[in-house]
């Protein structure tokens, strides 16, 4: 029998360069063997969630960067689909394992239509999505963290964040202009959002203040 394990440290941080030594199998109490012991990459279905209104344009580039730096890191085997949102949002590619249709998605995103940032509908909307999909599963979303207009409030957001089995992991583009321009209670108020969020789902929020952060985070 195979038995798969994911090891995270604190920060729900994969842990690597483990080995056969730091593991033991038990079966009803009683020490099995463990015969067969080999690290392996599990493809990993991710919804690329991008917000994507006409709030204020430099918020439209760093969210355009940091989706473009994303396929950078997706291994053939992964599935990703791209959503947008601002009032409303669309599914640019449903789940695929060619990057470059991934790229066609993400060149469609030019004019936003509306400057409503629904961030918790479309969260919950991503969520339902992704319920039924089996493995490693998770929803980047490149966001401010500023939610305007949502049918959902912030509480029932993290309730169903917290109910779902997939993890979230919120990329913010509004720490960038933060550093340049100050904090303000509405930065303040996303930061705990996304933090909040993320921790709900088991995931981790990130708050890149400079473009050579992306990598490593991804």
């Amino acid at each position: 029998m195979n038995v798969d394990v994911l090891v995270l440290d604190r920060n729900n941080n994969p842990i690597g360069n483990l080995g056969r030594k730091h593991f033991k199998v038990y079966d009803e109490g009683e020490p099995q063997t463990i015969t067969n012991f080999a690290a392996t990459e599990a493809p990993m279905t991710v919804c690329m969630l991008i917000e994507f209104s006409n709030k204020w344009w430099p918020y439209l580039v760093l969210a355009l960067r940091d989706s473009y730096e994303f396929l950078n890191f997706m291994e053939p085997k992964d599935w990703v689909a791209v959503v947008s949102f601002d009032m409303n949002q669309q599914i640019l590619q449903d789940f695929t394992q060619n990057r470059y249709e991934v790229r066609q998605a993400l060149d469609t995103l030019r004019i936003p239509g509306f400057s409503e940032i629904n961030l918790w509908d479309a969260l919950a909307f991503s969520i339902d999505r992704m319920k039924d999909i089996q493995g490693r599963k998770a929803i980047l979303v490149i966001c401010t963290g500023v939610d305007t207009f949502s049918k959902l409030n912030y509480g029932e957001m993290l309730k169903i964040a917290k109910a779902s089995d997939t993890v979230i992991y919120p990329v913010s583009i509004l720490e960038f202009m933060t550093v340049r321009y100050g904090d303000n209670i509405s930065s303040l108020q996303a930061r705990n959002a996304l933090t909040s969020i993320a921790k709900y789902s088991g995931g981790q929020a990130y708050f890149p203040r400079f473009e050579a952060e992306l990598p490593g985070i991804y």
